[in-house]
């Protein structure tokens, strides 16, 4: 699994457990780092107080969601004649 598939998946920062990041990764803990610094540089991730956040992934997590509310929305119409009020 990559950073960003992590990211993807869990749809908030990664805490920087070093030894769970490498795990997930499939790397030992130095190439995990040597990574983050290189994706960083690439300013393809951001370390934030939360953890390991990546701007990329943070738009996609948000059309995703304003895909789904729509599509509860047109289902609800469908089904019910009215908008379905749905948290996400």
């Amino acid at each position: 699994m990559t950073l960003f598939a992590l990211i993807l998946d869990r749809q908030e920062p990664i805490s920087m457990d070093e030894n769970r990041l490498a795990r997930y990764i499939n790397a030992d803990v130095k190439e995990m780092k040597e990574a983050i610094v290189v994706l960083q540089d690439e300013g393809l991730i951001q370390r934030t107080n939360d953890g390991l956040w990546s701007e990329d992934a943070g738009e996609l997590i948000e059309q995703a969601r304003a895909k789904s509310q729509k599509a509860s929305e047109s289902a609800g119409k469908r089904w019910n004649g009215k908008e379905v009020a749905r948290r996400i």
